[in-house]
């Protein structure tokens, strides 16, 4: 679970938010919002990689999103 402290005022009071982690559909859906603009093989199934990421948050996934991009990238750029 994520605990987001918040702070306000000159009073300085403390809200405390717990966010859990999303659930498998939670996950699926992440992944489509962080691969709309990026093309996808035809062998990518973002329901099955979501099924393997277990206890991944939004932002574990949008990083494994990108450095899977980076790693396509240096990889083109090897073959040419």
């Amino acid at each position: 679970m994520f605990s987001i402290r918040h702070c306000c005022g000159l009073a300085g009071f403390d809200r405390r938010v717990v966010v859990g982690r999303p659930d498998v559909t939670g996950r699926e859906a992440i992944l489509r919002v962080h691969t709309k603009k990026i093309p996808l093989g035809d062998n990518v199934d973002l329901s099955v990689l979501a099924r393997g990421t277990p206890g991944l948050a939004g932002a574990d996934l949008a990083n494994l999103v990108n450095e899977a991009g980076a790693e396509r990238g240096a990889s083109e750029t090897a073959k040419s």
